[in-house]
């Protein structure tokens, strides 16, 4: 018989199940419109024209209920979080391998339902909603699924950082691809019309600044990514974490200075979606922030599995002298549960977190368990140089052991300059 899970917690919550009716409605509604849009420009009837707001609604309908959980109808149930999945009134609902992500998202009094915690799949459609008014209760079951701050790394969608700079109300690039069309203009170095000239080359600007920013929410910082561009903020570095408006995010920094995240747009918009994104993403940077703050560094440890001015063969073989326990490593006998706990203590050097992570691969005693530590410290990291660190010591990803950890002293000094 299998023992149960001692993380696992289970409550009575009101769960908010999927509006089907309304799915299936706007199903319809997408069945419907297309043809009739169809009819109206073959001119074979001039009633087509209403498809173009059937069509709309269905696209309302469908994509609300499945992307957003739109009208959602509310039940009362037992309900079990686990290493299993999400249980509800006895049977499993939710996989745990289903679950690709989950967030406490907090709301008004205003709003249609209270505070959630809602769990995602691979696609972002979400596949389980609870109702969780209080915060504390939504990181203990995030605990128990094991998605918490302290355990897994958080993504969400931004406003395109070149969208949030407005020039009146053209953006930015737009200003830059007409010069660009007029100065190619006046120099003749193209026979195209103007007009077509403007076109050709605002358009692909327009499409690359349109595309949404991605916001990584780790226990050790966060990470702001949008196409090529990078940006990570550590969270030892994060003193406050605060809103502004509806739409935006503001970290206050050891520095005195201040990093804005805009969630979404900036704009005066009256709908709740914006600022219910916002204060999800505002709510896990808070959770992360708070889980930081609480964490003692291991300096002791983190002297001994230190890099120092070694070149990195040679911190590599020290490493593993000391996995081996031989003497002359400082003499020091170091056990596993020390190096496990520098390798999840996001307040230390990225260096002494892989280094311990090295240390661990080269021991016996280390079990399925130890590694299973080091992969979820892996998947709770938001700087990309750390996590493949992590991952390469666990002998896994497509990056060797000593490129990764090359990597991660170059990120390093860039961070120092």
């Amino acid at each position: 018989m299998e023992a149960p899970d001692p993380r696992a917690v289970s409550a009575q919550l009101r769960v908010l199940e999927r509006n089907v009716p309304l799915f299936g409605f706007g199903v319809a509604l997408l069945l419907l419109g297309p043809p009739m849009v169809y009819a109206f420009f073959a001119r074979a009837a001039p009633w087509g024209l209403f498809g173009l707001p059937i069509t709309i609604g269905g696209l309302w309908a469908t994509v609300g209920t499945v992307w957003a959980n739109l009208r959602a109808r509310p039940r009362r149930g037992e309900v079990c979080f686990s290493d299993r999945g999400i249980e509800l009134d006895g049977a499993l609902r939710v996989p745990r391998a289903r679950i690709h992500d989950a967030f406490y998202q907090p709301r008004s009094d205003r709003d249609e339902h209270r505070s959630s915690l809602r769990v995602l799949g691979k696609s972002r459609t979400v596949l389980f909603e609870v109702e969780v008014p209080e915060e504390p209760r939504a990181v203990a079951f995030l605990r128990a699924l094991r998605l918490d701050a302290r355990s897994r790394r958080a993504a969400f969608t931004g406003a395109p950082p070149l969208l949030s700079v407005w020039f009146g109300k053209v953006p930015v690039l737009a200003v830059v691809g007409v010069v660009l069309a007029l100065v190619m203009y006046w120099l003749e170095v193209t026979t195209l019309p103007l007009p077509a000239l403007v076109a050709l080359l605002v358009s692909p600007l327009l499409v690359a600044v349109g595309l949404p920013m991605r916001i990584v929410v780790g226990s050790d910082g966060v990470l702001l990514k949008w196409l090529w561009w990078r940006k990570f903020i550590p969270m030892a570095d994060v003193t406050t974490v605060g809103a502004v408006g509806e739409q935006s995010i503001v970290l206050g920094l050891r520095s005195g200075r201040t990093e804005t995240i805009h969630t979404t747009i900036p704009r005066n918009d009256p709908s709740p979606g914006p600022r219910l994104h916002r204060d999800a993403v505002l709510a896990r940077i808070r959770e992360a922030h708070h889980a930081f703050a609480a964490e003692i560094p291991s300096e002791e440890v983190a002297g001994l599995v230190a890099r120092g001015e070694r070149p990195t063969s040679e911190w590599i073989a020290a490493l593993e002298v000391l996995a081996r326990g031989g003497g002359g490593y400082r003499e020091i006998a170091v056990r596993d549960e020390d190096l496990l706990r520098l390798v999840e203590d996001n307040s230390a050097s990225e260096a002494a977190r892989a280094g311990a992570a090295i240390a661990l691969r080269g021991r016996r005693s280390q079990d399925a368990e130890g590694r299973a530590r080091v992969r979820v410290a892996a998947e709770a990291t938001a700087s990309p140089r750390l996590r493949v660190a992590l991952e390469a010591a666990l002998g896994e990803g497509d990056t060797s052991l000593e490129v990764a950890l090359d990597a991660l002293e170059e990120d390093k000094a860039k961070r120092a300059e």
